[in-house]
């Protein structure tokens, strides 16, 4: 029988810390109202549980953490999966980029900066267009 867990806690840091949880052992009291001395030697961790993105379609979550270090398959399935806590301040994440990942969101960040400044143009000459035509339907109209 072991006497103690050894567990990776998981953080957003370079480096994860090994932790180890020894078996606590728990007496009852007479305060407790039993007529006998109960002894339990237990592990002190609490229940959880996982479920896969697919999985957790249509639910809602009270807390939510997600394990981004392995890779999903396509940003709908990330979408669902940080869509569904309730509250955001009760999301976690784990999530470790590549220097390409990196580079990547740079040159996507960049693209669409980009794509917003041709589109705010079109959006100015599209105002100016429709202003001059609605001053010469005007002037027409006098």
């Amino acid at each position: 029988m072991t006497w103690f867990l050894r567990v990776k806690q998981l953080n957003a840091t370079e480096h994860d810390d090994n932790i180890i949880i020894p078996r606590i052992p728990l007496i009852t009291t007479e305060a407790d109202g039993l007529p006998f001395k109960l002894r339990r030697i237990m592990f002190p961790v609490s229940l959880a549980f996982s479920v896969t993105i697919d999985k957790s379609h249509g639910q809602t979550f009270d807390c939510v953490g997600i394990y981004l270090l392995s890779l999903v398959f396509s940003y709908g399935q990330l979408y669902v999966a940080f869509s569904r806590v309730k509250l955001l301040n009760l999301l976690r994440y784990i999530y470790q980029p590549t220097p390409m990942e990196l580079q990547r969101i740079w040159y996507s960040v960049r693209f669409f900066k980009y794509l917003f400044y041709i589109m705010f143009i079109k959006l100015i000459f599209l105002y100016v267009f429709l202003f001059c035509k609605l001053l010469v339907i005007s002037i027409y109209m006098l």
